[in-house]
């Protein structure tokens, strides 16, 4: 422990074994820890590590942790928050404020909002004001897209990965005595239209 007089550009200095200014406070008011040269009210200087965990859950298997940092290869920003005893656990929530983007369960995400999970990952939008519906979008383990009402508890349109669309049903192209996979559209209702086009059979 190292107190100074205001002449100096320190005050209190509290060091560990082998590990110079632990703690340092300026005369400024400004503190640092693992640094000498703090430049804000507190400054957080981890060296190599990537990272300074600014909150976190401690005697709990999951450690439920805060990080605010900046990524190794690329030196974007980021705040990141996520479960377990280092950094390669779960990535629930990743903030990416250099390039925009925001990862939930991604720690590279690709567009402003980039959502990544296992099994059948899904995100919704509700409307508060009545009636107050809300709408999801939905990916499952075989690659297929579906736009859910879940007020209703329907699925609204479902896409497959081989193009097809269906309508009110998430079967599109076998729903019929005759099931063809190469059915791109498939209505479960009443179409109306205006005009109806063949290619094939056109005069």
């Amino acid at each position: 422990l190292l107190i100074e007089d205001q002449s100096s550009t320190r005050i209190v200095t509290i060091e560990n074994a082998g590990t110079a200014n632990s703690l340092y406070i300026k005369s400024t008011g400004n503190v640092g820890i693992g640094t000498t040269g703090a430049l804000e009210k507190l400054d957080v200087d981890r060296g190599a590590t990537h990272g300074v965990t600014a909150l976190f859950q401690s005697g709990d298997a999951q450690r439920f942790q805060v990080r605010l940092g900046s990524h190794t290869t690329s030196a974007q920003p980021f705040v990141q928050a996520w479960r377990g005893g280092t950094v390669n656990a779960a990535q629930s929530l990743l903030l990416n404020p250099d390039g925009g983007n925001v990862g939930i369960g991604t720690t590279g995400p690709l567009t402003k909002l980039h959502v990544a999970a296992g099994g059948s990952p899904e995100i919704s939008i509700e409307g508060t004001d009545a009636p107050g519906r809300r709408w999801s979008l939905q990916t499952d383990s075989a690659g297929s897209f579906q736009i859910i009402d879940r007020t209703a508890g329907l699925n609204r349109m479902f896409f497959t990965t081989a193009g097809n669309v269906g309508i009110g049903t998430t079967n599109p192209g076998n729903n019929w005595p005759v099931s063809n996979s190469e059915t791109k559209l498939d209505v479960n209702g009443e179409i109306r239209g205006k005009k109806v086009f063949n290619a094939v059979y056109a005069p």
